[in-house]
């Protein structure tokens, strides 16, 4: 058997069609994981792969430094501790324990302390 094929992605959503003798099918594409966002607010701290929120030891108003766990997810069977990079507040915690969370996607948004020169 023979089939003609093509991908139209001038969509948001590319797609396959497949056409032969007895018909033709459209495929979407369905990624595996999805795209990290391409702009997040400032001082948002994202999942670097798909998971589940298992603790989130801090809240909106906490002070944080570089090293203070935010979340801890498991992904893979693992445990993993997302910890904060900066010196600053908590001003949005939008995930919760048993969140299943996408990679990408905000976990955690922390307001940075202004670093005062000289």
């Amino acid at each position: 058997r023979q089939f003609d094929t093509a991908i139209d992605d001038r969509g948001d959503q590319p797609v396959v069609v497949v056409g032969g003798s007895a018909g033709s099918a459209t495929f979407e594409v369905v990624r595996r994981f999805t795209e990290p966002i391409a702009e997040v607010a400032a001082g948002s701290t994202t999942a670097g792969m798909p998971g589940t929120i298992v603790a989130v030891p801090v809240a909106v108003g906490d002070a944080v430094g570089p090293g203070t766990p935010l979340v801890v997810m498991e992904a893979m069977k693992m445990e993993l501790v997302v910890e904060a990079v900066v010196d600053g507040v908590v001003t949005a915690v939008p995930v919760a324990v048993g969140d299943a969370v996408e990679a990408g996607q905000v976990l955690v948004v922390i307001e940075a302390d202004e670093i005062s020169e000289g």
